[in-house]
């Protein structure tokens, strides 16, 4: 920017004449900035010979400070090393905010000249003080030159005003603003250069501290996602020195401090070579370790991942999550929870008072308990009642039928595997069942079909607390309640020795005998009403009901299947019925032909007996027929293997004798 030579006499004339005579004069000897700037000043009706300011309060000066600090702590060093280059001690440098108000006054107070100059909190915008280099540069968004009688106001005639605005992500957020006293003023002295480079330069601190700031709030975002995720991170180099690790990370490892700088194998000491695995080309996944934590080990799922990030160092990341963590995963993936509550429990019979007693009893402790009764009696749903209501509710309720599984994977399937520990193991190992249940409570129903072998496993860690995986050399500490449920009388069993008694002992600290729907009196109906509006819903028949006939017929039925076999054929009778309306010709032939021919319910031995009486003689004479095979009696009565082994115990029958 070029500037004609100063000819400070004729300006002040065209200043006299525009400014206090207000006449139609040549304007050609200003800039073109500042005649407009003119104009707008005399259109405003701005006293020219005004010497004082308007300021802002202190309050409103800190405040604007505090907005700004960026700007401030940017400019202050740039201001004060153009001051050097200067070389004049009468020279003043502002600092102004976008509103044209002076935040920093930068002079030498031992030459200060007499003319006054404004001090900090002063507002020089052009709209209160007119044509001068703060308001102006901020008005026209450039750079500019205001000097002697160019200014509005006669006080600031005596200076020579350079000024350039600061910007930032093209913003203008100030300007800078060096005014120098006109008396022995040198134009061969190029200051205004030197102000256009002092206010790049503070630009370019501003934009290089905001390209920081952006990148430290970016790093620290992702560092503040990092801590929230349940997965430990560790992000190791070529020579597996840890760059980056999480706090979760550190917590799983029980560390604390800066471990980054430090080895891998400091913080993880397993059985792992991580480096091996990049120069191999090999990673894990979810591969469950025994990492050693001081004197004891921990049981954590690893998978491994390289990556490329040279200019980080980063050559590989390693997730960590501890075996709860995993678990908590699994479960809620397989929706390990109980569902059922003892306000879902349908019945008022008086058989009914005393099971339920001992289940709410059973609420209240963390004793194991064995539940017993026929087939589709309700045990599970009397199993997960007790767990919701007892302090293990909020945590996992897994559920295993030990009849259902091989006797090859039943204790694989129980108490887990390492990886490798069998021909069809998956590499990464399995968590069983007593792990995934951690802090909550474990069902085994069918508790009388599991093999003997499985058994003294089950029973070691009953006694411990702790359970082993096959192929694993590391017991696992655990806290899981159990409780187990069998349609067989295990009493029997152990007789028969295809039990285990000392874990019949074991788990038969609380027993629940559930009895069979036949027991139930009135229960039945209770029970028909409420699956007839699971159905009406569930089929969209909201005028579903039975009729009188086919109510007589499931009240006299025996129902050996108990309540599932209840809930089967009304299920099926409301599907098939037409007009809504359930009849005798909607339930099966065995309901209606059943009657009393195979029943333990129709007299033998004349009214004078009791219904005791008769069953048992019942009983003893299927026995003599059968020679003591339990499935023969169950088939000849029409009944199931654990209704046989209940009969047997009710009634005290011993059937070796009729084996002999």
């Amino acid at each position: 920017m070029k500037h004609e030579p100063l000819n400070e006499h004729r300006i002040f004339d065209t200043w006299l004449e525009y400014a206090q005579n207000r006449k139609e004069v040549d304007l050609s000897p200003l800039s073109a900035k500042v005649a407009e700037s003119w104009r707008r000043s005399q259109e405003r009706d701005l006293d020219p010979f005004l010497a004082d300011l308007t300021s802002v309060s202190d309050q409103e000066l800190n405040q604007r400070r505090r907005k700004v600090q960026e700007l401030i702590s940017s400019s202050l060093p740039y201001m004060h090393k153009l001051f050097t280059l200067l070389k004049n001690d009468q020279a003043v440098i502002t600092l102004a905010d976008a509103d044209a108000v002076v935040l920093e006054v930068l002079a030498n107070t031992v030459t200060y000249p007499e003319v006054s100059y404004p001090e900090e909190g002063t507002i020089h915008s052009e709209e209160l003080v007119g044509t001068n280099a703060i308001g102006l540069t901020l008005k026209a968004d450039s750079p500019v030159r205001v000097v002697g009688a160019e200014h509005w106001r006669k006080i600031n005639h005596a200076w020579v005003c350079h000024a350039a605005p600061l910007h930032i992500s093209n913003s203008l957020i100030g300007c800078i603003n060096v005014a120098c006293p006109i008396q022995g003023y040198d134009e061969t002295v190029s200051i205004h250069p030197m102000v256009l480079a002092t206010a790049n330069a503070i630009e370019r601190e501003l934009m290089l501290k905001r390209t920081i700031n952006d990148q430290e709030k970016i790093i620290q975002q992702q560092k503040t996602l990092l801590e929230f995720v349940d997965t430990g991170i560790i992000a190791i180099d070529r020579d597996g020195v840890i760059k980056q690790v999480n706090q979760q990370a550190l917590d799983i490892f029980k560390v604390h401090g800066a471990w980054e700088g430090r080895l891998i194998t400091d913080l993880i000491v397993c059985d792992i070579q991580f480096m091996q695995l990049t120069e191999q080309g090999r990673m894990l996944e979810e591969q469950d370790i025994a990492v050693k934590i001081g004197s004891s080990y921990l049981h954590i799922s690893c998978s491994t991942f390289k990556v490329e990030l040279d200019k980080l160092g980063i050559r590989m990341v390693i997730l960590v999550r501890t075996s709860a963590t995993v678990r908590k995963i699994v479960n809620r993936a397989s929706g390990a929870s109980a569902r059922y509550s003892f306000s879902d429990i349908i019945g008022s019979a008086p058989s009914m008072e005393q099971p339920l007693k001992i289940a709410h009893l059973a609420s209240k402790n963390s004793a194991n308990v064995l539940v017993m009764g026929e087939t589709g009696t309700g045990k599970e749903l009397l199993v997960q009642a007790i767990h919701n209501a007892s302090d293990r509710k909020s945590k996992p309720f897994i559920a295993i039928n030990c009849g259902a599984i091989s006797r090859e994977l039943i204790r694989s399937e129980l108490f887990g595997y390492e990886g490798g520990a069998f021909t069809s193991a998956k590499s990464s190992g399995s968590l069983g069942k007593f792990e995934l249940a951690e802090g909550g409570t474990l069902f085994l129903d069918e508790i009388g079909e599991m093999p003997l072998e499985v058994q003294s496993v089950l029973l070691r860690v009953l006694q411990t607390q702790e359970v082993v995986r096959i192929g694993g050399k590391y017991p696992i500490p655990i806290n899981v309640r159990v409780i187990a449920a069998t349609h067989r009388d295990l009493a029997i069993a152990v007789q028969e020795q295809t039990f285990r008694n000392d874990l019949y002992y074991r788990l038969n600290v609380l027993s629940i005998n559930l009895p069979p729907l036949r027991e139930r009196n009135g229960d039945i109906l209770l029970l028909t009403d409420f699956f007839l509006k699971k159905f009406r819903e569930q089929f969209h028949k909201p005028n579903l009901h039975i009729d009188d006939t086919a109510i007589q017929h499931i009240t006299a039925y025996a129902w050996p299947g108990n309540i599932r076999e209840l809930e089967n054929v009304l299920q099926r009778a409301a599907v098939i019925s037409e007009n809504d309306l359930i009849t005798s010709a909607d339930l099966p032939n065995t309901i209606i032909e059943h009657q009393a021919s195979m029943s333990l319910s129709s007299p033998s031995k004349g009214e004078s007996h009791s219904m005791d009486e008769v069953k048992r003689e019942r009983l003893i004479q299927v026995l003599e027929t059968t020679k003591g095979n339990l499935r023969e009696v169950a088939n000849l009565l029409h009944v199931s293997r654990g209704t046989v082994y209940n009969m047997l115990s009710r009634y005290q029958v011993d059937p070796d004798t009729f084996r002999k």
